[in-house]
């Protein structure tokens, strides 16, 4: 969301930000995390979806790592 003074903390911290709800970042923060070498990515979606998102996305990742084929299991 639009918590400036928690997500400078977060910078500080070294981690990267997303900021939900189609708010923007502040320039402080921007200036903040260019100089820090570290990414913001916004969304104009709600915290709620962008978590659903992110895990599914996590899940389907984990689902093809997992899918084994002949190559993998093929003894000589």
């Amino acid at each position: 969301g639009n918590r400036e003074d928690v997500q400078i903390e977060a910078l500080k911290r070294g981690t990267a930000i997303l900021i939900t709800g189609g708010f923007k970042p502040s320039n402080k923060v921007i200036n903040f995390a260019n100089e820090h070498d570290l990414p913001v990515l916004s969304s104009s979606y709600d915290t709620f979806l962008v978590a659903n998102i992110i895990n599914k996305a996590l899940f389907n990742q984990k689902i093809r790592k997992d899918i084994l084929i002949v190559q993998d299991i093929m003894t000589p």
